[in-house]
């Protein structure tokens, strides 16, 4: 039963907690409504454990990630298809050339998997770097990103580059921080670099550039915006996990072995009776908790209803970029009407709790207790009957996915709760 300020809204029909509970079933009623699958024939998904350490799901498994830094649950993890086009992407055998300088000693450490399967890459002479690097098959694509796990081992400076257009990014290992990087913001190159902690002193080091990125290279250096490195008996870095995939931020690890791997789309919705033995047609308010790192121009959160050709929505959160890398709207369509009927702004890769109320002729929108003020179709509409059909993170025709989500919880109550309650329940 909820009760906000001694008034009684009833009880929720739906409660998908997600984080807390770390499974599909409905807080409500101990029953899974939920259809999730994701074809694979390896361990090409991965998803950061409870104890922070990169974990391995099998095919139609439900990935329940955490941040690798505090550990806070974060909830379901819904990502688009993904390929790494870099291969032997742990051992750094096959595939890769390492510069005669330098040498690279497998299953030299710990990875952040748990696993001694990391390698380590020192130079063995005073040189211009110590270098390791793969070239494939010539892509196209509005951006690709390239990605490795990395650390410290006695030298604290890498550099990822591509050597189509110069482009080169610098990774500080021992305070987790990025560099300098070279052709940032120049067209058409746009380079951008991030560095995420992963605890145990290693860290993810990313690099995304709008050229065409056919070549993965790193070097060990002695720091920012440097070239050289002074060779130091066996002082090196420690990586292992790299990555090349096409898209605007790196999604989740997919370690491959002697070839590419493709990680396929999640696949997470509610249908049929599973769905209208909660929903009610008439009127509800949805208080989704999430988080998304990223959608290149558009993305569904919840879709209710849906038919190919015809998409009579009653309500669907529709992300998409605004002003900036880090800046995002969500459109929130209503009755299928093909119009926005609410704006909203917040950052990505941030926690944000969306509300969602729907009634005839009284409908509301906003997040983190904010109302929508921005209405860009008519109020008024009637409440569509929808299909028995709820898809998270994506259209029901698989357009408009996110490439990256989670969703901590998503709570539905069988009626129009009073703005003023959206705004208490999502503060």
């Amino acid at each position: 039963m909820t009760i906000i300020h001694g008034k009684s809204y009833g009880k929720p029909t739906l409660d998908l907690n997600f984080a807390g509970n770390k499974s599909l079933i409905d807080t409500i009623t101990r029953t899974n409504y939920i259809t999730f699958t994701r074809a694979q024939s390896g361990n090409e998904a991965t998803y950061v454990g409870s104890d922070g350490l990169i974990k391995y799901a099998s095919a139609d498994e439900p990935r329940f990630d955490h941040d690798p830094e505090t550990l806070e649950s974060l909830g379901l993890l819904i990502e688009e298809q993904r390929t790494n086009k870099l291969i032997n992407s742990s051992t750094f055998s096959s595939g890769y050339t390492v510069s005669a300088d330098a040498n690279i000693i497998p299953y030299a450490t710990v990875a952040p998997d748990g696993t001694i399967t990391a390698s380590l890459l020192y130079p063995s002479v005073n040189t211009s770097d110590g270098t390791i690097s793969q070239t494939i098959g010539s892509v196209t694509s509005d951006s690709y990103i390239v990605s490795v796990f990395a650390k410290s081992a006695g030298k604290n400076w890498i550099k990822l580059y591509n050597a189509q257009g110069n482009l080169s990014a610098w990774f500080n290992l021992d305070t987790g921080t990025a560099g300098t990087v070279t052709n940032e913001n120049i067209v058409p190159y746009f380079t951008t670099s991030a560095i995420e902690n992963f605890g145990n002193g290693w860290y993810r080091c990313s690099v995304k550039s709008t050229v065409t990125y056919n070549f993965f290279g790193l070097s060990v250096v002695d720091g920012d915006n440097s070239s050289s490195v002074t060779a130091n008996e066996t002082n090196g870095v420690y990586i292992w996990g790299a990555q090349l995939e096409a898209g605007a931020f790196a999604t989740s690890y997919i370690p491959t072995s002697g070839s590419t791997e493709t990680r396929a789309a999640d696949e997470a919705s509610i249908t049929g009776s599973n769905f209208s033995s909660w929903y009610n047609q008439s009127e509800g308010s949805f208080i989704i908790d999430h988080r998304h790192d990223g959608v290149d121009t558009d993305g569904h959160l919840l879709e209710i209803g849906g038919t190919s050709g015809n998409y009579a929505f009653s309500h669907t959160a529709h992300f998409i970029q605004s002003t900036s890398a880090s800046v995002y709207q969500s459109r929130s369509y209503f009755s299928g009407s093909g119009s926005p009927s609410s704006l909203f702004y917040f950052a990505k890769s941030t926690p944000t709790k969306v509300l969602y109320g729907y009634k005839s002729g009284d409908y509301a929108a906003g997040a983190d207790g904010v109302l929508s003020t921005t209405s860009q179709s008519p109020w008024n509409l009637l409440v569509p009957t929808v299909d028995n059909y709820l898809g998270l993170g994506r259209r029901r025709d698989g357009t408009r996915s996110f490439q990256q989500l989670s969703i901590s919880r998503l709570t539905y109550y069988p009626k129009r709760l009073p703005d003023i309650e959206l705004q208490q329940l999502t503060k």
